[in-house]
């Protein structure tokens, strides 16, 4: 069973050790170098974090984000008149705030500055596809909350830093707002060249157009090319390494033609001029190489080189959409490759039944689910009713989904179990319920049919789902529920909701969102912005401390 995939990233390491003499958790889908703990997933090697603090809110300081001369900010992180100034001592342009600081509560942008909230799900392709593992969209409307590693995340050494108190939201670092590239720190958001960067020269920062995420990384799209951050235990970052970044890395090879991208568990995938390749972990082929040989940089998945329009990542498995039909490859324990077999595959294999006018692919932790005509249909591991057919019985085969027969326009798996759709612009959700993911206010574990998700009626335009919160997209503000020990769904605080509540920071302007385990990410203006679990970096404002508040997405 599944259950062990709760709140224990925040139990003691005694207790965390004592957790892996329990059965029954899904830890043999996880990488061997994860040191996973039964009930829990080990955020990876390389990511280290140190003891006992609470997450700062909105306190993340990006490269460079601290002042030098002339920008000592004043209590509160207002800065001092002058705004910020870079060492060479050249004023922004039009970024830096005067008397008063440089952000506003909830990173309001400053005179001249970039909307900087960033994210990616509208119009999603698959989960992980366009749509990522745990969220980001591409076109097509899929979002993906990718796969779901057994438990919690854990890391020796606990959270955040010792004695860490939560800034007061908004609150800039000392000295206000610069970083590497001319990038705001949390809260902040500054315009394009309106920081500068060391030295006194402007940067442009690079304009995003998707962003999706794996359980502990993620990935951007940037005018055809690729650049990853977060954990990279097992080469997922692309960028022939097995290091953590904490900030954006470029993926080796894939510099222009990629149109759609999918983070996995620990693998990710893109859609490159029709085709598709993948990197990092392959323990069951979910590569598509012929293999089960790891690669720290892009491999072409066997037989795809023309015709992909959409790409979904899950746990261990990997499915994407050939003309309108399904083919999945990797793991198939629970029928996830949806061929009639739970044999696992290194190579494409096509899904039974879906031959024809499929338009959007999302994949969870052991199970997918399709959109054909406005109907969606789903596959793979059934036990917490995440196929959503009244039953909890698993199939190899797609099966309806309980009442979805048409109408539906997005659709994203989750990465612990449940799945959420939009539903003549309503939101739908069943499957696994334990943190009130599904959203309708109701105590059950467990529902194996599709629920109203309280007050999301109408509006919504996009969907995103990680480990146990979900995310909705209702014309540009973000609403967010479920399990939020890590503040993931955006209201600053660290206790669950049964029911969508808004992120405070994003009333409006949001164009996407994507989720990770136990981090989410947003998609606007450009730019992007992470908040909530960051042992490995995955919220890439170059720091491992949690953020209850989101940070702006560091790239070059």
């Amino acid at each position: 069973m599944p259950h062990c995939r709760r709140k224990l990233g925040f139990l003691s390491t005694a207790l965390a050790v004592s957790v892996q003499l329990v059965t029954g958790c899904k830890i043999g889908d996880l990488p061997a170098e994860q040191n996973t703990s039964t009930g829990g997933t080990n955020p990876g090697t390389g990511a280290t974090q140190t003891n006992g603090g609470t997450p700062g809110v909105g306190g993340a300081q990006s490269v460079g984000g601290a002042s030098n001369a002339g920008g000592t900010s004043n209590k509160g992180g207002s800065q001092a008149i002058g705004g910020t100034m870079a060492t060479g001592g050249v004023g922004t342009a039009g970024g830096a705030a005067g008397t008063g600081g440089l952000a506003n509560t909830g990173g309001t942008s400053s005179s001249g500055g970039e909307a900087a909230t960033g994210g990616s799900k509208t119009q999603s392709t698959a989960t992980g596809g366009t749509a990522a593992t745990g969220g980001s969209g591409a076109n097509g409307g899929i979002s993906a909350g990718g796969a779901a590693s057994s438990g919690g995340p854990s890391s020796t050494g606990g959270k955040s830093s010792s004695g860490g108190t939560p800034n007061t939201a908004g609150s800039t670092a000392s000295g206000g707002a610069s970083s590497t590239g001319g990038i705001a720190t949390t809260g902040v958001t500054l315009s394009t060249g309106g920081a500068l960067a060391t030295g006194g020269s402007t940067s442009t920062s690079p304009v995003v157009s998707s962003v999706a995420s794996g359980y502990f990384h993620n990935c951007a799209l940037i005018n055809g090319a690729v650049m990853c951050w977060g954990l990279g235990n097992n080469g997922q970052l692309g960028n022939n390494s097995t290091d953590n970044s904490p900030f954006a890395v470029q993926v080796q090879g894939l510099t222009n033609g990629v149109t759609a991208i999918a983070g996995g568990g620990y693998h990710t995938c893109a859609i490159v001029n029709g085709g598709v390749r993948c990197w990092g972990y392959n323990s069951h082929g979910q590569l598509g190489d012929g293999t089960t040989a790891q690669s720290l940089t892009p491999v072409q998945v066997q037989d795809l080189t023309a015709g992909v329009t959409r790409i979904a990542a899950g746990n261990s498995f990997t499915c994407a959409i050939v003309d309108g039909t399904v083919r999945c490859w990797g793991q198939n324990t629970n029928g996830q490759l949806g061929n009639g077999t739970t044999v696992d595959s290194s190579v494409p294999v096509q899904v039974q039944d879906l031959t024809t006018g499929v338009t959007a692919i999302t994949s969870g932790y052991s199970q997918s689910c399709a959109l054909v005509k406005g109907a969606a249909k789903c596959w793979g591991q059934n036990d917490m009713g995440e196929l959503g057919d009244n039953s909890s019985a698993s199939s190899p085969i797609p099966v309806q989904v309980l009442g979805l027969t048409s109408g539906v326009t997005t659709i994203s798996a989750g990465s612990s179990e449940h799945a959420c759709a939009i539903v003549d612009g309503g939101v739908q959700c069943w499957g696994y319920n334990s943190n009130g993911q599904l959203g309708n206010n109701d105590s059950m574990t467990v529902s194996e049919v599709p629920v109203q998700a309280q007050g999301l009626t109408s509006g919504a335009s996009a969907i995103a789902t990680g480990a146990m919160h979900s995310c909705a997209l209702v014309s540009g503000s973000l609403l967010c529920w479920g399990y939020n020990n890590y503040g993931e769904i955006g209201d600053y605080t660290t206790q669950d909701s049964h029911i969508p509540i808004q992120a405070k920071s994003f009333a409006s302007g949001v164009t996407d969102v994507t989720a990770g385990e136990y981090h989410t990410c947003v998609l606007i203006n450009g730019g992007v912005q992470c908040w909530g679990y960051n042992a490995n970096g995955q919220l890439g404002n170059n720091s491992t401390q949690d953020s209850r508040l989101p940070v702006q997405v560091l790239f070059p």
